[in-house]
């Protein structure tokens, strides 16, 4: 008579393998059967490539797992792999070609194109304090400061007035923006009303018909008559491009 011995009494397999067979008893027999591990894993087989094919399908995957070519893409073509990106690590060429390799081109691109606005469209925000507008006269306020060899264009201003309570005056003047380069080249205007305003307000400085931006000059404020009077400050908000001269 055979002696039963217990599963766990068995010397364990290094591995198994597809082709490895089992001993099962299917519902409703009375006898057992053999099956192989491949006949046992069939269905979850079958239906995880299914589910697998469904995951690949929606990120744009081939059913093999491997990516498309994306040739009417601006930056996620074949040859942009083989040119390669430039991150925080510094210029990678030939990248494999995968989704994060991609992710990682967005996101070089995404940075160049934040750097090359920072370097052109800026916005800087001035205080003028009472003691700024009341000089503003002898002592233009100084808005934006010069830098050699590049020119300033400012595409908006706008002027918040912080109304404490004494109003200021000058005459029927404005006040008026222009290149430091103490040329009389006025560029914006805020008018009248708003300098001499006895409340808070807000307004935009209109441009003036002038065209000419002077090169390495500064951005400031001035005011043809004196102010006087007045205990309220004024806050600019610059909108501008920064170019370099090239000549």
């Amino acid at each position: 008579m055979a002696t039963r011995r217990k599963i766990h009494d068995l010397t364990q397999a290094t591995a198994v393998v597809d082709a490895d067979e089992f001993e099962v008893q299917k519902f409703g027999e009375t006898i057992t059967k053999r099956v192989t591990k491949a006949m046992i894993t069939a269905d979850e087989v079958s239906e995880r490539g299914s589910q697998d094919d469904v995951i690949e399908s929606s990120v744009g995957l081939q059913t093999d797992g491997s990516l498309a070519s994306l040739t009417e893409s601006w930056y996620l073509k074949d040859a942009d792999l083989v040119v390669g990106l430039t991150d925080m690590g510094g210029a990678e060429a030939n990248v494999p070609k995968s989704v994060v390799n991609f992710l990682r081109i967005l996101d070089s691109k995404l940075h160049q194109s934040v750097y090359s606005m920072s370097q052109t469209v800026r916005t800087v925000n001035v205080t003028c304090s009472i003691a700024d507008i009341l000089a503003c006269n002898a002592t233009p306020k100084e808005l934006i400061p010069f830098e050699d060899y590049y020119l300033l264009e400012i595409l908006s201003i706008t002027a918040q007035m912080d109304f404490n309570s004494i109003p200021y005056e000058a005459g029927s003047d404005k006040l008026r923006i222009r290149y430091s380069g103490g040329l009389g080249t006025y560029i914006f205007e805020l008018p009248n009303a708003f300098l001499e305003s006895a409340a808070d307000c807000v307004y935009r400085a209109i441009p003036t018909a002038e065209q000419i931006i002077q090169p390495s000059e500064g951005i400031e404020m001035v005011c043809a008559t004196p102010p006087v009077n007045g205990n309220s400050q004024i806050f600019l908000s610059i909108l501008y491009r920064k170019y370099a001269v090239i000549f």
